[in-house]
Protein backbone atom coordinates (compact mmCIF):
# COMPACT_ATOMS: atom_id res chain seq x y z
CA UNK A 1 0.00 0.00 0.00
CA UNK A 2 2.75 2.24 0.93
CA UNK A 3 4.64 1.39 -2.19
CA UNK A 4 1.26 2.76 -4.36
CA UNK A 5 0.89 5.96 -2.28
CA UNK A 6 4.78 6.85 -3.38
CA UNK A 7 3.75 6.32 -7.09
CA UNK A 8 0.70 8.32 -6.77
CA UNK A 9 2.77 10.77 -5.20
CA UNK A 10 5.28 10.64 -7.94
CA UNK A 11 2.56 11.18 -10.30
CA UNK A 12 1.13 13.93 -8.69
CA UNK A 13 4.64 15.58 -8.46
CA UNK A 14 5.04 15.06 -11.69
CA UNK A 15 2.16 16.98 -12.56
CA UNK A 16 3.71 19.88 -10.33
CA UNK A 17 7.06 20.13 -12.32
CA UNK A 18 7.42 22.81 -14.75
CA UNK A 19 6.35 22.00 -18.39
CA UNK A 20 9.98 21.98 -19.63
CA UNK A 21 9.98 19.00 -16.82
CA UNK A 22 7.63 16.97 -17.93
CA UNK A 23 8.24 13.01 -17.99
CA UNK A 24 8.30 12.80 -21.79
CA UNK A 25 11.56 14.08 -21.50
CA UNK A 26 14.51 12.74 -20.58
CA UNK A 27 15.01 14.15 -17.21
CA UNK A 28 11.37 15.11 -16.45
CA UNK A 29 11.22 11.73 -14.68
CA UNK A 30 14.57 12.69 -12.40
CA UNK A 31 13.54 15.87 -11.88
CA UNK A 32 9.99 14.62 -10.72
CA UNK A 33 11.68 12.40 -8.31
CA UNK A 34 14.43 15.40 -7.20
CA UNK A 35 11.52 17.16 -6.31
CA UNK A 36 9.98 14.43 -4.15
CA UNK A 37 13.12 13.49 -2.17
CA UNK A 38 13.16 16.92 -1.73
CA UNK A 39 9.68 17.71 -0.13
CA UNK A 40 9.41 17.16 3.66
CA UNK A 41 7.25 14.44 5.01
CA UNK A 42 4.24 17.11 5.80
CA UNK A 43 4.44 18.48 1.95
CA UNK A 44 4.36 14.06 1.08
CA UNK A 45 1.55 13.61 3.37
CA UNK A 46 -0.53 16.82 2.13
CA UNK A 47 0.16 15.61 -1.51
CA UNK A 48 -1.07 12.09 -0.64
CA UNK A 49 -4.67 13.36 0.69
CA UNK A 50 -4.74 15.46 -2.05
CA UNK A 51 -4.18 12.78 -4.63
CA UNK A 52 -6.67 10.34 -2.73
CA UNK A 53 -9.15 12.82 -2.70
CA UNK A 54 -8.71 13.42 -6.82
CA UNK A 55 -8.94 9.86 -6.57
CA UNK A 56 -12.52 9.81 -4.88
CA UNK A 57 -14.17 12.14 -7.24
CA UNK A 58 -16.31 10.10 -9.95
CA UNK A 59 -14.23 9.22 -13.00
CA UNK A 60 -16.01 11.75 -15.20
CA UNK A 61 -14.87 14.50 -12.74
CA UNK A 62 -11.67 13.58 -12.83
CA UNK A 63 -11.29 13.27 -16.66
CA UNK A 64 -12.07 16.77 -16.92
CA UNK A 65 -10.17 17.83 -14.30
CA UNK A 66 -7.22 15.91 -16.19
CA UNK A 67 -8.35 17.58 -19.38
CA UNK A 68 -8.44 20.99 -17.68
CA UNK A 69 -5.03 20.31 -16.59
CA UNK A 70 -3.68 19.49 -19.90
CA UNK A 71 -5.18 22.82 -21.80
CA UNK A 72 -2.97 25.06 -18.97
CA UNK A 73 0.00 23.20 -19.49
CA UNK A 74 -0.40 24.25 -22.95
CA UNK A 75 -0.43 27.17 -21.98
CA UNK A 76 2.88 29.51 -22.52
CA UNK A 77 4.75 29.92 -18.79
CA UNK A 78 3.58 33.81 -19.16
CA UNK A 79 -0.42 32.62 -19.54
CA UNK A 80 0.11 30.10 -16.59
CA UNK A 81 1.61 32.77 -14.28
CA UNK A 82 -1.43 34.98 -14.92
CA UNK A 83 -3.52 32.80 -13.98
CA UNK A 84 -1.82 31.66 -11.42
CA UNK A 85 -2.02 35.07 -10.22
CA UNK A 86 -5.91 35.71 -11.42
CA UNK A 87 -6.56 32.50 -9.09
CA UNK A 88 -4.76 33.78 -6.21
CA UNK A 89 -6.31 36.86 -6.18
CA UNK A 90 -9.57 35.54 -6.72
CA UNK A 91 -9.17 33.62 -3.29
CA UNK A 92 -8.58 36.23 -1.18
CA UNK A 93 -11.73 37.53 -2.38
CA UNK A 94 -14.33 36.90 0.69
CA UNK A 95 -16.15 34.07 0.56
CA UNK A 96 -19.46 35.89 -0.75
CA UNK A 97 -18.24 37.64 -3.56
CA UNK A 98 -16.79 34.39 -4.68
CA UNK A 99 -20.05 32.84 -4.73
CA UNK A 100 -21.35 35.50 -6.20
CA UNK A 101 -19.02 35.18 -9.08
CA UNK A 102 -19.11 31.74 -9.46
CA UNK A 103 -22.66 31.83 -9.88
CA UNK A 104 -22.75 34.84 -12.67
CA UNK A 105 -20.07 32.29 -14.55
CA UNK A 106 -22.00 29.68 -13.82
CA UNK A 107 -25.31 31.89 -15.18
CA UNK A 108 -22.98 32.74 -18.22
CA UNK A 109 -22.05 29.04 -18.93
CA UNK A 110 -25.48 28.06 -19.20
CA UNK A 111 -26.82 30.98 -21.62
CA UNK A 112 -27.17 30.70 -25.16
CA UNK A 113 -24.92 31.45 -27.98
CA UNK A 114 -26.87 34.70 -28.87
CA UNK A 115 -26.52 35.96 -24.91
CA UNK A 116 -22.88 34.64 -24.91
CA UNK A 117 -22.02 36.67 -27.52
CA UNK A 118 -23.73 39.97 -26.63
CA UNK A 119 -22.19 40.12 -23.58
CA UNK A 120 -18.62 39.33 -25.35
CA UNK A 121 -19.85 42.83 -27.39
CA UNK A 122 -21.09 44.29 -24.09
CA UNK A 123 -17.71 43.73 -22.38
CA UNK A 124 -15.41 44.63 -25.20
CA UNK A 125 -17.24 48.32 -25.13
CA UNK A 126 -16.94 48.55 -21.46
CA UNK A 127 -13.14 47.77 -21.79
CA UNK A 128 -12.98 50.65 -24.73
CA UNK A 129 -14.16 53.33 -22.44
CA UNK A 130 -11.69 55.53 -20.33
CA UNK A 131 -11.43 54.90 -16.83
CA UNK A 132 -13.71 57.81 -16.08
CA UNK A 133 -16.39 56.75 -18.18
CA UNK A 134 -16.26 53.19 -16.83
CA UNK A 135 -16.31 54.49 -13.36
CA UNK A 136 -19.30 55.88 -14.23
CA UNK A 137 -21.11 53.12 -16.48
CA UNK A 138 -20.22 51.23 -12.87
CA UNK A 139 -21.96 53.79 -11.05
CA UNK A 140 -25.01 53.82 -12.75
CA UNK A 141 -24.89 49.79 -12.96
CA UNK A 142 -24.44 49.74 -9.30
CA UNK A 143 -27.96 52.33 -8.95
CA UNK A 144 -29.84 49.66 -11.69
CA UNK A 145 -28.96 47.25 -9.63
CA UNK A 146 -30.32 48.72 -6.32
CA UNK A 147 -33.91 49.35 -8.07
CA UNK A 148 -36.67 47.21 -7.24
CA UNK A 149 -38.07 45.06 -10.64
CA UNK A 150 -41.48 47.47 -10.51
CA UNK A 151 -38.83 50.52 -10.62
CA UNK A 152 -36.82 48.46 -13.22
CA UNK A 153 -39.51 47.76 -15.53
CA UNK A 154 -40.87 51.62 -15.17
CA UNK A 155 -37.28 52.73 -15.88
CA UNK A 156 -37.25 50.02 -19.39
CA UNK A 157 -40.53 51.62 -20.62
CA UNK A 158 -39.60 55.38 -19.92
CA UNK A 159 -36.53 54.87 -21.64
CA UNK A 160 -38.09 52.95 -24.85
CA UNK A 161 -41.03 55.88 -24.72
CA UNK A 162 -37.84 58.62 -25.24
CA UNK A 163 -36.21 56.43 -28.22
CA UNK A 164 -39.52 56.35 -30.02
CA UNK A 165 -40.17 59.77 -29.30
CA UNK A 166 -36.60 60.91 -30.71
CA UNK A 167 -37.21 58.70 -33.85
Amino acid sequence: MKTIFCFASLLIALFLCPLSARAEEPSGLQRARERWQSMSEAERSKLRARYAEFMRLPAGERARLVKRYQKFLALSEGERARLRDRYLAFRRLPKREQKMLRETFRRYRNSGNERKARLKQLFRELMRMSPAERQNYMAKLHRWQQLSPEQRKRLKQYIRQQKQQNK
